[in-house]
């Protein structure tokens, strides 16, 4: 199969946010670097119980390019797109990052806040993520994330300002999803202009894990959208209070530019240095407000 650019009503060429240098790494099957840095405030809900969180971190992860080409490979209906995976049962995803670098100490700040984000030591690298107290975060509140430098990402700093207030107003109805039908989401709120929505089915057996996920980004001044039939009918059936995992998750954010995947961005808003020469390829420190709720999908 071969794809063709098109270009744009009025212009004469097709462009790219992603830099002639990463484009050829990528051509060349070379590593790219993602930065995946947020600060915000989720809310999930599984039957009966819901849990709010706030916090901040992120990770500097590092993908072969097949890896990080992965979740941009699968179909696109309308703004979604879907990434289908099986794996072996407590095996890699084949789009997860082979390596998360080290940032040295990061440090955030703010309205009432100033303290540096624990690290935690994985497999394949160092996780950034602090949770906050309730009530910490301040909607509309501008806040920094700064970063020492370590021994494979050098010093940044990045400013985020998160949304003022968030809410789905039909939440509750999206607990049931009928892969048949199209899905309207509705929401309201204030400063943020882009709406990100994730529809997840995972069978998980003793062997396989299969995942798909759709994921859709959207601009947030409708107050709505569609996902449509034709992207949810790759989900899985996914029965309520099975070990299978179905969810759907809402979120408000600032757009960062470039193209949003389930496991990914193409943003370029934060690429600070890489100690071993270039810089990363990717990144950004988000702002959001979320909403995720358990779902049964049939």
């Amino acid at each position: 199969m071969v794809t063709i650019s098109i270009a744009a009503a009025g212009q004469t060429s097709c462009s790219s946010l992603i830099s002639p240098a990463t484009l050829a790494t990528l051509d060349s099957g070379g590593n790219i670097v993602m930065a995946g840095l947020a600060i915000g405030e989720s809310t999930y809900t599984s039957g009966s119980t819901t849990i709010v969180g706030e916090g901040v971190g992120g990770v500097f992860n590092q993908y072969t390019a097949a890896e990080f080409l992965l979740p941009y490979s699968g179909p696109k209906i309308g703004s979604c797109t879907v990434l289908q995976e099986t794996y072996p049962a407590g095996g890699k995803e084949p789009s997860a990052p082979n390596a998360q670098l080290d940032a040295g100490t990061l440090k955030i700040s703010g309205p009432g806040l100033s303290q540096n984000v624990a690290v935690f030591a994985g497999v394949t690298g160092p996780a950034y993520s602090s949770s906050l107290a309730a009530g910490t975060l301040q909607g509309g509140a501008t806040y920094t994330l700064t970063g020492t430098g370590g021994t494979q990402v050098g010093p940044f700093s990045a400013t985020a300002t998160l949304p003022t207030n968030f809410a789905v107003t039909n939440l509750s109805s999206l607990t049931t999803i009928n892969r048949a039908q199209p899905l309207t989401i509705n929401w309201t709120g204030t400063g943020f202009d882009e709406i990100s929505i994730g529809v997840q089915g995972a069978i998980l057996t003793a062997t396989t894990t299969q995942s798909v996920v759709v994921s859709c980004a959207v601009p947030a001044s409708p107050g709505t959208y569609t996902i449509p039939a034709a992207a949810l009918a790759y989900l899985p059936a996914v029965a309520a209070g099975s070990q299978n995992v179905g969810q759907l998750s809402v979120s408000a954010l600032h757009n960062e530019g470039g193209i949003a995947s389930a496991e990914s961005s193409t943003s370029t808003s934060l690429t600070p240095s890489l100690v071993g020469g270039g810089q990363v390829n990717f990144g950004s420190f988000s702002p959001y407000i979320s909403f995720t709720v358990s779902a049964t999908i049939f």
